[in-house]
């Protein structure tokens, strides 16, 4: 036997309501971004190609774009989480260029969170 149900909001409940908005690029008008977190406030977190058109980390707060930088590296970073004090957490190749490893970004300063033994990490 299959049976059905059918889920309708109940009347007199709110709507959630959404807005979209664009971020724009680290690079200005032209280029790419995708954002992969957001909080509550709509802060958002994600990848971006830059002034350099590299891909870098950013977090978009207060309808502007800051480029998270990387630890040490001209390969990408990428910012996958964001809390409400806006820290950031994501990955980004070391200087050596073969090793990812989880960062966490907050107030300007991006660090290495290391790995457990491996080659990569991601935060």
């Amino acid at each position: 036997m299959i049976g059905w149900v059918a889920l309708c909001p109940r009347p007199g409940l709110a709507q959630t309501r959404y807005t979209i908005t664009d971020l724009g690029t680290l690079r200005g008008s032209s280029g790419y971004s995708q954002g992969f977190g957001i909080n509550a406030s709509g802060d958002v977190t994600g990848l971006s190609l830059n002034q350099s058109g590299l891909y870098r980390g950013f977090l978009y707060h207060g309808g502007s774009m800051t480029d998270l930088g990387t630890l040490g590296s001209f390969l990408p970073s990428v910012g996958f989480g964001i809390n409400a004090s806006r820290q950031v957490t994501g990955y980004s190749y070391l200087s050596d260029d073969t090793s990812q490893n989880a960062f966490l970004y907050d107030s300007g300063t991006i660090v290495s969170l290391g790995t457990l033994g491996g080659s990569q990490s991601f935060g």
